[in-house]
């Protein structure tokens, strides 16, 4: 035992993977958020797979840690806001985030870097920049004649003060980087808008020019490296997009080939990169597929292809343990292991515990219940865009178990319950409070079993409406948690 214990002990003083290299992130909010965090997975680019949440307070710092071997890119999600944020981040850093209108607001640590990615700064500029090639190229549509083009007086982008000066004489890693993102996203509007350009014109020699342009903007500019360890932006797709158009057809079939019999609906573009990068793609593709309910491609053969190829990988492990929950949610329906006797209870079973619970109050004899059955797909795609933070579950009121199963097993998959006399009791004092039970009846709960919403909208009239109800349900129960604190 003595001997165990020195070996750690001497692994937690001299091993860099146990020992350092951690980062330190402190959030301040003036309004309170729950908060998504995806940190790298495979020491990779992660918007699709949320490892923690984090409930921030208003006005209160909330302090999060995590381990990183390199330079990596921390992905952050806010409920009330389409698309990510991201934080770059280096072993051994401490950073200081505010929210502020339009974007994150870094002290600290890589702070130029993670102020001008920021959306208020880099993606407002990046419209403007959009705007400016757009103004500049309408003329040459408008005469047809793209002569005049050359990929020298094509406009370029201009960094934001103070930061054109400081990115200048930043030689340091997170200067290249960012310089090579400004790049990136300087050549995706520029080939993007020129595309656009040759719908609009006519002539052979135009069309000719603008392939020439465009050709000459992604040569000068090809992906370099593993992209995704250091990079979030889509040119990735706009460059393997175009590299695999130039292929000629016996050339994108040796590259179909790599992942035959995975059935995919689209062209394998991706499978041209690096193989850190081919993982990404496989990786983030499979769990969209899972989250979205996407039929993109077999689900196995691509798992087993990620397996084959990358047997050690953290991404092979989420996809496994995901894909495995997902086949149970969505394939069978699955009685929760415990007998609550009070919606408390209810909230602490282990298939629900520390998530807020939407449940559906129902019963085999109730067609009104059957017809909303009907929108089950549509619940559950609402439901992914909350990350796996919400679970749904059936609660029947019936009194005959039999005529229950019978009606769930292989016709309604999700997690299941036939409530007992106390649990019903207990729902018709709280959600109810004691007056008529008419069914089907949605309501909403916290991760500590507290009502948030006792009448939720039906699925019937709008899903739209019931995520919003949902959404204004959690910012109450932090808002709650808040005050208590």
């Amino acid at each position: 035992m003595r001997k165990q214990f020195l070996t750690i002990l001497l692994l937690c003083l001299f091993h860099p993977l146990v020992y350092g290299n951690n980062v330190h992130v402190s959030f301040l909010f003036d309004e309170p958020i729950r908060l998504f965090i995806y940190k790298p997975v495979d020491g990779l680019y992660n918007f699709v797979y949320a490892h923690d949440t984090l409930d921030v307070r208003a006005g209160l710092p909330a302090d999060y840690d995590l381990h990183v071997d390199d330079i990596s890119i921390l992905s952050l999600k806010f409920p009330d806001r389409i698309g990510h944020e991201i934080l770059y981040v280096a072993p051994n850093d401490t950073l200081h985030v505010y929210r502020e209108k339009g974007g994150l607001s870094v002290k600290g640590g890589n702070e130029m870097i993670n102020n001008y990615c920021s959306r208020f700064l880099y993606r407002d500029k990046e419209l403007v920049f959009r705007k400016n090639v757009q103004k500049y190229l309408k003329r040459f549509v408008d005469a047809d004649d793209f002569s005049g083009v050359s990929p020298d007086n094509i406009p370029r982008l201009q960094i934001t003060p103070p930061y054109e000066r400081e990115l200048e004489n930043d030689r340091s890693r997170f200067g290249e980087i960012l310089r090579r993102e400004l790049k990136y996203g300087e050549t995706e509007v520029l080939a993007d808008e020129l595309l656009k350009a040759k719908d609009s014109v006519q002539s052979r020699a135009s069309l000719a020019r603008i392939d020439f342009l465009v050709d000459s903007l992604y040569r000068s500019c090809p992906v370099e490296g593993d992209f995704h360890r250091h990079h979030a932006s889509v040119y990735f797709i706009y460059y393997y997009e175009y590299v695999y158009s130039q292929l000629d057809e016996a050339e994108r079939n040796r590259v179909k080939s790599e992942l035959a019999g995975c059935k995919l609906t689209y062209e394998p573009d991706f499978m041209l990169a690096s193989p850190s990068d081919i993982l990404s793609e496989l990786f983030t593709h499979f769990m969209f597929q899972l989250i979205f309910h996407i039929d993109g491609f077999d689900n196995d053969s691509v798992l087993a292809y990620i397996h084959r190829r990358f047997p050690d990988s953290e991404s092979y492990a989420i996809c496994k343990r995901e894909y495995e929950f997902y086949k149970a949610r969505n394939s069978t329906a699955q009685v929760i292991s415990c007998s609550p006797s009070s919606l408390e209870a209810l909230c602490s079973c282990e298939e629900l515990e520390g998530k807020f619970v939407l449940v559906d109050l129902w019963a085999t004899w109730c067609v009104p219940c059957m017809m909303e059955f009907g929108y089950k797909d549509q619940v559950d795609n609402m439901l992914s865009q909350f990350y796996n933070q919400v679970s749904m579950v059936y609660v029947s009121i019936d009194s005959d178990a039999g005529k229950w199963r019978s009606r769930i097993e292989g016709q309604l998959s999700g997690l299941h319950l036939l409530a007992s006399k106390e649990l019903w009791a207990d729902i018709q004092s709280k959600v109810y409070g004691g007056s008529s039970t008419p069914i089907p009846r949605y309501f909403l709960l916290s991760p500590r079993g507290e009502l948030l919403n006792a009448d939720l909208t039906r699925p019937s009239n709008g899903v739209e409406r019931m995520q919003q109800e949902i959404r204004d349900g959690m910012k109450l129960f932090i808002n709650q948690v808040s005050k208590k604190e």
